[in-house]
């Protein structure tokens, strides 16, 4: 490949900067230790085949954590529940501060096939890595810590890596929720590995990180193989275009919270910069250039970047997300209107809540279509809108029931664990 180490297309001012990228060296393994090694001997106690005890397994399920108390054991729980049972769950705690390190700890304790470590605070990259050197699966999964897996989202998706040999990354639809559960949309996007090309080389990410499941194997030889601080799942996926193909199962497979701590800690600018350095990386590649000097240039980047963390905006962004969960529902649009004003009054300057409230008083045909316009305007990343279902268009009636009593059973609360 031809080299060019010089980044000033990108950025005409770039610093010289150590780089420091973390080697793992303060992993600490828990798994039978704070258990007293009461599981060491026993086999896999849950799933359609409970009792079978597997020499290795064929699915890691990786799950980053940091400051995710409030959820994380909702995610452990929707693993251990699921239909299919040949999987290991690594946790790393990468340097939490509210007492989720005791959860997780209290996580390996739950089944054998939890393995735990603890770290000081390094971010979502190198714990993504260091992950990945854990995992004795030949295919890895991927979970958000506030994120929720249906329960046949791992056996769906082995066998669809099953029956496609081709395939090397498979991700599924999304449900996305609020906080509390309250549906928001589904992302149904089509299983079309030429779409999925196309939506790619155009910047648009329909390949849901949390809801992925890939072969071991399109890593081996890839830098990192994650690499960015932020979409460094876009960035990864541009760098397997090359090597694989992508596929998506078209079921409902997974539940991702939307709320204020899951959003980007970066405001629009800013990201759609860092996407435009990402996508100008790919051009390059497919020009036959390489990457030298792309973390510098990323560090630069970072350092102008303004964080948007305040706590009138989290406040602001719960309410807007209640609204979307209210209208997407066809709740009464005088609640609907109401969450919109609270999000409007704990932040003036709040377009998007600005703009939905005002649309509560269109016909609904009206609305849908000047909301398509304006995301076909201005959207250059994220979802893509036209794939959006509400859930009753998804599920029936009784897989709602199913699935509502499962959010349930995996949210309950620890003091009514094991009540009838």
């Amino acid at each position: 490949m031809g080299k060019d180490a010089s980044f000033s297309w990108f950025y005409p001012s770039v610093g010289t900067l150590d780089r420091i990228w973390p080697s793992g060296a303060h992993r600490r393994g828990l798994h039978g230790q704070s258990c007293d090694g009461i599981f060491n001997d026993k086999p896999f106690p849950v799933g359609n085949e409970a009792g079978v005890n597997y020499p290795h397994p064929l699915v890691s399920v990786l799950v980053p954590v940091f400051n995710a108390g409030e959820y994380v054991m909702a995610a452990v729980r929707s693993i251990l529940l699921q239909s299919y049972d040949n999987f290991e769950l690594l946790l790393l705690d990468d340097g939490s501060t509210d007492g989720t390190s005791e959860l997780v700890r209290d996580a390996a304790c739950l089944d054998s096939r939890v393995k735990v470590s603890l770290r000081p605070r390094l971010g979502i990259t190198p714990s993504l890595n260091e992950l990945i050197s854990q995992a004795q699966g030949e295919f890895i999964a991927r979970l958000d810590a506030d994120d929720i897996a249906y329960p046949e989202r791992l056996r769906s998706q082995v066998e669809y890596l099953g029956r496609k040999s081709e395939v090397g990354v498979v991700s599924c639809w999304t449900h996305q929720v609020t906080e509390d559960g309250a549906s928001i949309t589904c992302l149904c996007y089509p299983d079309d590995s030429q779409w999925i090309h196309r939506q790619l080389e155009t910047g648009r990410n329909p390949i849901i990180h949390s809801s992925v499941m890939l072969r071991i194997d399109v890593l081996r030889n890839m830098e990192g193989p994650y690499r960015t601080r932020y979409l460094q799942d876009l960035d990864l996926w541009l760098r397997l275009l090359p090597v694989t193909k992508f596929g998506i199962v078209p079921e409902l497979l997974i539940a991702s919270r939307q709320h204020p701590g899951s959003l980007s800690s970066t405001n629009t600018k800013n990201r759609l910069r860092l996407h435009d350095f990402i996508m100008e990386l790919h051009r390059r590649r497919c020009r036959g250039l390489n990457d030298d000097g792309w973390y510098e240039v990323e560090q630069e980047l970072l350092a102008r970047a303004s964080p948007t963390t305040s706590e009138d905006k989290k406040t602001a962004t719960r309410h807007y997300l209640a609204g979307l969960a209210s209208q997407m529902n066809n709740v009464d649009r005088e609640v609907t209107r109401s969450y919109f004003r609270r999000a409007v009054r704990e932040r003036t300057l709040f377009p998007k809540a600005i703009l939905r409230y005002l649309l509560t008083f269109l016909p609904d045909q009206l609305s849908d279509r000047l909301l398509a316009i304006n995301y076909l305007r201005k959207r250059r990343y994220g979802p893509l809108p036209e794939y959006f279902r509400r859930l009753d268009d998804v599920l029936s009636s009784e897989q709602r029931t199913h699935f509502e009593e499962f959010w349930r059973e995996v949210n309950k609360p620890p003091e009514l664990e094991g009540s009838g």
